[in-house]
């Protein structure tokens, strides 16, 4: 064994640079020179397979590993990782918990346990896991950042912001614990603060696309929405695909009544999920703000389409019908409005009867419109903001 542990301690040092093929060559040469006598080569490959998203490539090498060597530590630490990916995290604890028992001395079977734990929502018990593993591997820059996150988690803001700060002052060239500790700042309502250190590491990290996001949702909390729309332009220069970042920026252009960039993110996230009824919901808000009202219906009935429990896309369409009322519109509206019911939450369930009242008022059914708008009526207490004309509403009931 002591012939391929410079190889196996090279191997490491390109694994930790993301240096995959580079330690898979190592990992397999010192295999083929050990000739089985050490598992630590074949966990090494097994390693490999797992970060290549490889799962079942490193099932298969941790299985042969563990039917050798049942008590095989790293074999048993990289072994729950693959549970945890192809089972509920509540099964997979179990072998969390018997790679520790199997590797007391290992940091990272600790580690692994503490995010286990964390996933369960068992701080204590994760921060347990996680200090643990910090006396093993000291400094370690994984471990600090879980560390705060697991306290911010657990309701320790402060002592999180702590953590995070020395995390971020020991791994500088770590982009994770400037995030962690921008959003733990930004939840302590130090909103300029966290945007100071986003704009510093947009500088030392010029390819990262979250920081990006980050000061874009930052901009939005402050209410500055050019600068918002500027840091998803940045964010998206630099990942082109982003469904999610396209959505939002097309939210924030209609916010802007920038109807071009609105609906060039509607048709780019289209292309990126055709599958997504959110496009077309977003390109449905778009039609609306120029008045198209018709296009605008079919772009929420594409989008009810494609999503058979959206309930938002069919209560604007409906209300749209409602408002035109021309031939079958107002039967359209009604039964969209009852799909809507039938998948609408509680929070919101006041506005679908509140719009089934006016439907069925513009129907001449005054006795169906009653009984809608005293149902939208009970939910005003807790709703407000789904009650437009109240006056309407007890005109109806009365």
């Amino acid at each position: 064994m002591d012939t391929i542990d410079p190889i196996l301690f090279e191997a490491e040092a390109h694994l930790s640079r993301g240096d995959l093929d580079r330690a898979a060559a190592l990992f397999a040469a010192a295999q083929a020179l050990d000739q089985g006598r050490s598992e630590l080569p074949a966990v090494g490959v097994a390693r490999i397979a797992l970060l290549s998203g490889k799962l079942e490539q490193a099932r298969g090498l941790l299985s042969e590993v563990l039917a050798r060597n049942p008590t095989s530590g790293p074999a048993a630490t990289f072994w729950a990782v693959t549970e945890e990916a192809t089972k509920p995290i509540e099964q997979a604890l179990p072998a969390f918990e018997r790679a520790v028992t199997l590797a007391p001395d290992a940091w990272l079977a600790h580690f692994n346990l503490g995010r286990a734990l964390a996933r369960q929502g068992r701080y204590g018990d994760a921060l347990d896991a996680f200090r643990r593993s910090l006396t093993l591997q000291p400094g370690e820059g994984a471990v600090l950042v879980a560390i705060g996150a697991a306290q911010v988690l657990a309701g320790s803001l402060a002592d999180g912001i702590v953590t995070l700060t020395e995390a971020v002052a020991r791994a500088p060239q770590r982009l994770d614990p400037v995030l962690c500790l921008a959003d733990a700042l930004a939840q302590a309502g130090a909103l300029g603060n966290s945007v100071a250190l986003l704009e510093d590491a947009a500088k030392r990290f010029p390819s990262a696309p979250a920081v990006h996001s980050k000061l874009a949702s930052l901009a939005l909390r402050r209410g500055d929405a050019e600068t918002a729309r500027a840091e998803l332009r940045t964010q998206l220069r630099l990942s082109p695909n982003d469904f999610e970042a396209w959505m939002l920026l097309g939210v924030v252009a209609i916010g802007s009544l920038d109807v071009r960039e609105a609906t060039a993110c509607a048709e780019k996230a289209m292309d990126l999920e055709p599958t997504s009824s959110r496009p077309w919901f977003l390109m449905g808000q778009v039609q609306e703000l120029i008045k198209q009202r018709r296009f605008a219906i079919a772009c929420y009935r594409r989008a009810a389409g494609l999503d058979a429990t959206a309930w938002q896309p069919r209560v604007n369409a409906a209300i749209l019908l409602t408002e035109l009322a021309q031939g079958s519109d107002l039967s359209a509206a009604q039964a969209l409005l009852e799909e809507a019911s039938a998948h609408v939450d509680a929070e919101h369930r006041s506005l679908v009867d509140y719009n089934r009242a006016l439907c069925e008022a513009r129907r001449g059914d005054t006795r169906a419109a009653r009984a809608s708008a005293a149902r939208a009526a009970t939910g005003v207490a807790s709703a407000p903001h789904v009650i437009e004309s109240g006056r309407l509403l007890r005109a109806l009931v009365a």
